[in-house]
């Protein structure tokens, strides 16, 4: 190289500058294909500030999502002796005939993939109770660190808006390859609705923008202790619900009391439904006495996975277990060999798949309750209730049974953020009247092609 010295005085300018050009060429190199790779295979790219811009109302308010989950509770419950608050809050907006979970249709994976947009075999933290080749059995104390897949509040927090997080599965910290919410809280069963509420209102208060969340979501109990222990349709469903209702209409009526309801959009779900159970099977009990001393079946209800103990669990031993749950009236099967749209392609669901039919449930030796779930989110009973209203929302309107899949990408159009490519089921346009909306590159594909990205992203990997 040449001593500096030895350059005329333009020289160095022009190498001056061709190095910075050279430095921006990298470092747009960098933003554009490193640092996703960084992220995870399946973030979502960052939007542009024209897609941040349509996020503000004609008056400058910037929107807000608030999204709330009532645990176990069905399309049917939303009457006007259970929930009458979000009777009247369907009448102002939008009312579904069902929100069809995933599968299996239980509380952990439903509500993954709420947020998600993506089945359990995707995000993997795939039932209430499971093991991982690797990490070995899934506690529940911190599920935001089995999750696989990026969600919402996560794509929210990397374009810069604040949300938080009251109680929802895998929002207590950072996923496997970002962050969680700004703000969240450790769960407690005892919390009561009043205190949810309580807090997202305070949220909303928020006087700084940059604080402020625009994502929020929380879990409500919902009818789901109670369907448990007594059915879904005994009274102590409506005594539990009855409570719930008048802190719902509270969180309607402070939204509306700040002036919040023309730049927010308010979305209640629920994970799945409930069905009672005239037959109970002990699967394990069963599986002990046919010789299998090294299984254990995980999951009550419509779905469970049977595990073979470390050591055991040849292929003889698998058959087996199979052909022992087959002749109990259940539908079984080699993992690995179950029909696609079991959607089991995941070493974390075992090495057998279970499944009981509408009226029979799988229990344990200590089960004692009438009312059940985990049924394939095809069946009528396991629909969970979509009701929404506000920003996008126009009165009266009426769908069908939707996917929860759809969701997600619906919550991140509101926002005015990318859908990510994982994210194959299209926002629902009936929740977007009026705003314009679009996807990231590749995306918009139906939900019928998530069975072949299902095998490649999700399946196999311990």
């Amino acid at each position: 190289m040449e001593p500096m010295s030895s350059r005329s005085p333009v020289r160095p300018l022009l190498a001056g500058v061709a190095v910075f050009v050279m430095l921006a060429a990298l470092t747009a190199w960098v933003a554009a294909c490193v640092l996703p790779e960084l992220a995870g295979p399946t973030s979502a790219p960052l939007a542009s500030e024209d897609e941040r811009s349509r996020v503000r109302d004609a008056d400058g308010a910037e929107t807000t999502v608030v999204l709330v989950s009532l645990d176990g509770t069905r399309p049917v419950d939303v009457t006007p002796a259970r929930l009458p608050s979000l009777v009247a809050l369907g009448r102002r907006g939008l009312v579904a005939e069902g929100l069809v979970p995933v599968d299996p249709s239980n509380t952990f994976p439903s509500h993954v993939s709420l947020v998600t947009g993506v089945r359990p075999e995707i995000h993997r933290l795939v039932n209430n109770l499971f093991v991982d080749p690797v990490r070995g059995r899934f506690f529940r104390n911190d599920p935001h660190s089995w999750i696989e897949s990026e969600p919402i509040w996560s794509i929210a927090e990397r374009q810069g808006i604040p949300t938080a997080s009251y109680y929802w599965v895998g929002s207590e910290g950072p996923w496997a390859g970002g962050p969680g919410p700004r703000e969240t809280r450790r769960f407690s069963a005892s919390t009561p609705e009043r205190r949810k509420v309580d807090r997202v209102l305070a949220w909303l208060d928020e006087p700084d923008p940059a604080k402020r969340p625009r994502l929020v979501t929380t879990w409500f109990h919902g009818a789901d202790h109670a369907a448990h222990e007594t059915g879904p349709d005994s009274p102590a469903v409506t005594r539990l619900l009855a409570v719930q209702d008048a802190e719902i209409a509270r969180l309607v009526a402070g939204i509306e009391a700040r002036g919040l309801l023309a730049s927010t959009t308010l979305i209640f779900v629920s994970d799945h439904g409930m069905v009672l159970a005239e037959r109970k099977i002990r699967l394990e009990e069963r599986l002990r006495r046919a010789g299998l001393q090294g299984a254990d079946v995980l999951g009550i209800g419509g779905f469970a996975s049977v595990v073979f103990e470390a050591g055991s669990g040849n292929d003889a031993e698998r058959t087996r277990a199979v052909a022992v749950a087959r002749e109990a009236g259940l539908e079984a099967w080699l993992r690995e060999e179950a029909p696609a749209d079991w959607h089991v392609d995941d070493v974390r669901f075992g090495d057998v798949v279970v499944r009981a039919p509408i009226g029979t449930a799988i229990v344990g030796a200590t089960t004692r309750i009438d009312g059940f779930h985990g049924y394939p989110g095809s069946e009528p009973s396991m629909a969970g209730l979509l009701v929404a209203a506000g920003r996008g929302i126009e009165p009266g309107t009426r769908i069908g049974r939707i996917s929860a899949l759809a969701i997600a990408p619906t919550v991140l159009a509101l926002l005015g953020l990318p859908i990510p490519e994982q994210m194959t089921t299209p926002p629902i346009p009936q929740m977007l009247r009026g705003l314009a909306v679009g996807r990231a590159p590749e995306g918009g594909r139906d939900d019928t092609k998530a069975d072949a990205r299902a095998t490649r992203v999700g399946g196999g990997q311990g």
